[in-house]
């Protein structure tokens, strides 16, 4: 599956204008409340939905109305609401896609997707265009595509692909359609039963008991030795029910008695369904976890940390404020998201920030040694330096995006 390099957000509710690079496994938001960490998660989540035609799901799922999409900090509010994500595979093949998705309307105004191999040229493999319709190369260009309205990606719709150049529009979509936010996750929904589905469990864990019954015995033993370095439990149990309802409960290792969902304890159900994750074997590009210490207890960070990066099989993007799990991870890894004095959000890698480069300091400790104070002016010392791709020089991926990625040695 594709990965993510890099991802360029406009103009969604209090991101202005940043642009993020991302690990290939690991990547941790931190910053103080409110600045915008969640936010990031909820692009990837608008993404997602604009690629499964479910924008609808979206507002509904998080109360929200398309107005909340303006951003706050933007005299801009007729503009719409842009990403631009580089995405690339072992091969050298590298994809950029580009959205552009009208808040008054609730259509898409502009979708683009690029192709580039490894020292060829970009080729542009379609455009649509809420004036023009749909473009493609001559060969599949007609009236009809011309006069066509979307409001989510037309690569719902159709495929393209050429096996000379070797591009196919459906990497892509697969990719936005394998995002797996888990940005609402709830321990209430968790514990709940849930009729038998081979689905995902959902963004606040809605079928979490269906999905572990979906995973044969195997890979539920692989869930119980990860959980068991956290906690003493024996088994996960999962009884049929009728109409296809399925229960779940766990025998405590220590007393050997069952325990049912409604009494596992939060931290417990958290940690079972981060073990979960790479049972998926593939099936998700990249999970959005929120406050993904949450419920955990201190100790059990590190290995926390350790399994995210190298057990969950695809990029992981988590928001925390914990210090400890900081600490544990790489400064590639690590991303401070911050508000300026015009309340704008944009993120930043701490390896870029003088305050994260002492030596005998990890980065939670220097973290936590630093008033946000010395933190904002460490920030606004960088992104003073010319040399440093703050998002507001990102226009238009024919330019200044490209030009970004091609600095960053990406493209």
């Amino acid at each position: 599956m594709l990965e993510l390099k890099a991802i360029g957000i406009r103009r969604f509710k209090g991101i202005v204008d940043t642009v993020l690079e991302l690990d290939e496994n690991l990547n941790l938001l931190i910053g103080p409340n409110g600045t915008g960490k969640s936010t990031i998660l909820q692009a990837f989540s608008f993404i997602r939905a604009f690629a499964s035609g479910e924008m609808g799901k979206l507002f509904e799922e998080r109360h929200w109305l398309p107005d909340d999409l303006k951003p706050k900090g933007s005299k801009a509010k007729s503009a719409p609401v842009a990403f631009d994500l580089l995405l690339s595979d072992p091969r050298g093949r590298s994809y950029v896609w580009q959205i552009r998705w009208n808040v008054n309307t609730e259509r898409t105004q502009q979708e683009r997707l690029w192709y580039k191999k490894n020292g060829e040229e970009i080729v542009q493999i379609f455009s649509f265009d809420s004036r023009r319709g749909l473009e493609v190369d001559d060969d599949h260009s007609s009236d009809i595509l011309k006069t066509m309205r979307s409001s989510s990606s037309v690569m719902g719709l159709f495929e393209f692909s050429d096996e000379g150049e070797g591009y196919d529009s459906d990497e892509v979509h697969k990719w936005a359609m394998s995002i797996l936010s888990l940005e609402l996750l709830s321990t209430s929904e968790l514990r709940r039963n849930s009729r038998t589905s081979e689905e995902p469990f959902g963004l606040r864990g809605e079928r979490f008991s269906s999905y572990l019954n979906s995973l044969g015995d195997e890979a539920r033993d692989n869930i119980v030795k990860r959980v068991r370095r956290f906690y003493p439990i024996g088994d996960i149990h999962l009884k049929k029910k009728r109409a296809g309802w399925v229960e779940m409960s766990i025998t405590d290792a220590l007393g050997g008695f069952q325990v049912g969902s409604n009494h596992i304890s939060d931290g417990v159900l958290r940690m079972i369904a981060f073990a979960a994750l790479p049972e998926a074997k593939g099936q998700f590009s990249i999970v959005l976890i929120d406050e993904v210490e949450d419920g955990i207890e201190p100790h059990h960070i590190k290995d926390l940390v350790e399994d995210l990066r190298s057990q969950v099989g695809c990029q992981v993007l988590a928001t925390s404020h914990s210090p400890i799990l900081a600490n544990f991870a790489n400064a590639e890894e690590v991303k401070m998201v911050w508000r300026n004095d015009e309340a704008n959000i944009f993120a930043i890698s701490v390896k870029d920030l003088e305050i994260f480069k002492d030596e005998y300091l990890g980065i939670g400790e220097a973290w936590l040694n630093t008033s946000n104070r010395a933190i904002g002016k460490s920030i606004n010392k960088v992104r003073g330096a010319s040399n440093y791709p703050i998002g507001d020089r990102v226009k238009d991926w024919r330019g200044e995006v490209e030009e970004f990625f091609i600095s960053q040695g990406i493209l």
